[in-house]
C-alpha cells in the first residue's frame, strides 16, 4: 500500500462513505438542539405552490414507557411566501407563523402535529398603473403528516396544512382571503 494513490472515483466514494459515517454517528443531543427547515407545498384551492423556511427550538421532551420513541414539543418561527398574480397585477401574500411543533424521535418514520397563529402581509401591485397597496392581516394554521429521520439531525417530511388568513383591505376594497389546504413535502435539519 505505501506509495499507492488512490485514483478519483475511490477518493469520491470514500468521502462520501466519511459524510455518511459523520452523519449517522450524529449524537442523540441533536434531538435537543435548534433546527431550520424548508418546505415546498400546493394550495389546493388557490391552486398555487407555496414556500415556507423556519427555525425552531425544542422545549422539552418526554418518555413515557408507552411511547416507544420520544416525545417532543416545539417552538418555531415560520415564515411563507404565497404567489397569486394573475397578468399585470402581482398579489402575493407572506404569512409569519409562531408554531408549536409535537413530534417524535427516532429513526424511521415518526408523525409530526402543529398549529401556529401569527399575521400575513397582502401585498397588491399594479405593474400597469404604477398602483401599490398591502395590508396586514390575522393568519392562523394547523399542520400534520408524517416524517423520516434519516438520523437524529437529518429529516424529511410529507404532510397536509390548513391555512386560514383574515380579510384585507386593499384598494379600498375587501378582499376574502378565506382558507386553504395544503400538501407539502419539507426537509429539516437539527444543529
Amino acid at each position: 500500500m505505501r506509495g499507492r494513490k488512490l485514483n478519483k472515483p475511490m477518493k469520491n466514494t470514500l468521502s462520501l462513505a466519511l459524510a455518511l459515517l459523520g452523519l449517522s454517528l450524529t449524537s442523540a443531543h441533536a434531538a435537543n438542539s435548534p433546527y431550520v427547515g424548508v418546505s415546498l407545498g400546493y394550495l389546493v384551492d388557490a391552486e398555487e405552490s407555496y414556500f415556507t423556511i423556519r427555525a425552531g427550538m425544542e422545549l422539552a421532551q418526554q418518555a413515557p414507557a408507552d411511547l416507544p420513541n420520544r416525545f417532543s414539543h416545539n417552538l418555531e418561527i415560520e415564515l411563507g411566501y404565497i404567489d397569486l398574480s394573475k397578468g399585470p397585477v402581482d398579489f402575493d401574500i407572506t404569512p409569519l407563523f409562531l408554531n408549536y411543533r409535537g413530534e417524535s424521535h427516532g429513526l424511521g418514520f415518526v408523525p409530526y402535529f402543529g398549529a401556529g397563529i401569527g399575521f400575513a402581509i397582502v401585498d397588491l401591485a399594479d405593474n400597469f398603473y404604477g398602483y401599490s397597496d398591502d395590508d396586514a392581516v390575522f393568519a392562523a394554521q394547523a399542520f400534520a403528516g408524517l416524517k423520516y429521520n434519516f438520523t437524529p439531525a437529518v429529516s424529511a417530511s410529507l404532510g397536509a396544512r390548513y391555512i386560514w388568513i383574515d380579510d384585507a383591505k386593499i384598494a379600498g376594497l375587501t378582499a376574502d382571503l378565506g382558507d386553504d389546504i395544503g400538501i407539502e413535502a419539507s426537509f429539516s435539519f437539527r444543529f
